[in-house]
């Protein structure tokens, strides 16, 4: 049996606080989307606090230069939404050993350079978190938004990820890729490889950003730069694939089984490809938004295309008639978490959901015919999806009191039956 794996968290944002004020945007005539109507939340600013005020050991402290922050770009955006925004500034990573009602006195310090990517809102530079609620963001906003490299030897790092829009009805959807990243200021006319870019920027201070078409995700993207001394650099993400995994075919990937969310959200999908040699493997799995599957973050609502991490198969141990099936299970998106509030707050009263999910995920040889898994919640039957081979399964809540059993009928009629303990 293989290591157990955690289930991909999908978690999608709820933003804590009260509303204060609602705005439309956007227009419906045209090819533009439907209006947004916005609620207005309180600013975003740094969580680095414990519950009596002084200043948390366990995290890195950012002290803002307030002069240095400034709006180095904006984007009018392409289907008249609320404009895209990079802004930039400077200050220092500060650490402490102990608990502290000040940072003057730090264990570790080092100077940065920041980008932070936003929305601008009724001339407010913030983000529309997928509850369709906008918040201001202070500079010191935790989340991947923001990007800081240290200012003595500071590096080109590039981002990329599709926010999500959630109407009040639970429907999902991408809004479109967006590519942003800190980069050598002074640079000039980007060129995006691997993305099809509907604008692309570089400010003065070294922000990027790349905005692609309406619901696209970012694969293997890079963008191209000429730097003030007129050389020419790529600037492109850091992607580390384990050795030993069999490389996926481009082009040959797809949604190869799809289990619908337990709480109506978007269902969960197994994403499948072939090797050069013709076998199929599986890529991984995660959330089907779009006729894509990806990631989510439970901050700030942003999709990750797993096709742009996946260039290979999970899994690649052969399977035999002796070994016809490989079971990895995992639990995540327990209580507390935002996406419980997103999805599921009406679901677990109506149907008296458990919070988190627990997946199955089941590799199967060309021999076997069905599997059937057996839990304390249910019993089903199902046929390995056409091209990884493989059963897939999601449930509410996790099986921690109890076993859940895998039986495979191959084609002969021959069974393999294996239990599990559902603790994880």
């Amino acid at each position: 049996m293989t290591p157990r794996r955690a289930l991909l968290l999908a978690a999608l944002a709820g933003a804590a606080g009260g509303t204060v004020a609602a705005v439309a945007v956007g227009d419906s005539g045209g090819n533009a989307p439907a209006s947004r109507h916005l609620t207005i939340g309180p600013p975003v600013g740094a969580s680095d606090r414990l519950p009596d005020g002084r200043y948390d050991p366990g995290r890195v402290h950012l002290v803002i230069d307030r002069a240095s922050v400034r709006i180095d770009l904006r984007l009018d955006d392409p289907d008249r939404g609320p404009a895209w925004a990079m802004r930039t500034f400077t200050g220092e990573r500060r650490s402490l050993r102990r608990p502290a009602t000040t940072l003057a006195h730090p264990t570790w310090r080092q100077r940065i350079r920041c980008v932070q990517l936003g929305r601008i809102v009724n001339g407010r530079f913030g983000w529309i978190f997928p509850d369709e609620r906008f918040r201001p963001l202070t500079p010191e906003a935790p989340g991947q938004t923001s990007i800081c490299t240290s200012a003595r030897r500071p590096q080109q790092v590039l981002f990329g990820a599709s926010p999500l829009i959630v109407e009040p009805n639970g429907a999902t959807r991408i809004e479109r890729a967006l590519l942003w990243g800190n980069v050598q200021p002074g640079s000039t006319r980007p060129q995006v490889r691997g993305l099809r870019s509907a604008a692309a920027a570089v400010g003065p201070g070294g922000a990027l950003l790349v905005l692609g078409p309406a619901g696209s995700t970012v694969g293997r993207a890079d963008v191209t730069l000429t730097g003030h001394d007129g050389t020419r650099r790529t600037v492109t993400r850091i992607i580390h694939q384990p050795p030993g995994l069999g490389s996926v075919t481009p082009g040959s990937t797809q949604v190869d089984a799809r289990m619908p969310d337990p709480a109506g959200g978007p269902p969960w999908a197994v994403l499948a490809g072939r090797t050069a040699d013709g076998r199929g493997c599986v890529v991984g799995q995660g959330r089907l938004v779009d006729g894509h599957v990806g990631t989510v973050d439970a901050s700030e609502g942003l999709f990750t295309d797993l096709l742009q991490y996946a260039a290979a198969c999970g899994q690649m141990t052969p399977l035999s008639r002796q070994r016809p099936i490989d079971v990895a299970y995992g639990f995540g998106g327990g209580p507390g978490r935002p996406d419980e509030d997103l999805f599921n707050r009406r679901a677990r009263v109506q149907r008296r959901l458990q919070p988190g999910r627990s997946s199955i995920t089941i590799r199967c040889s060309p021999d076997v015919r069905s599997v059937t898994i057996s839990t304390a919640r249910d019993t089903r039957v199902l046929v390995p999806s056409p091209v990884g081979h493989v059963v897939f399964a999601v449930y509410d809540g996790d099986f921690a009191s109890s076993s859940f059993t895998v039986t495979a009928t191959l084609r002969d009629g021959t069974h393999n039956r294996q239990t599990f303990q559902g603790a994880f």
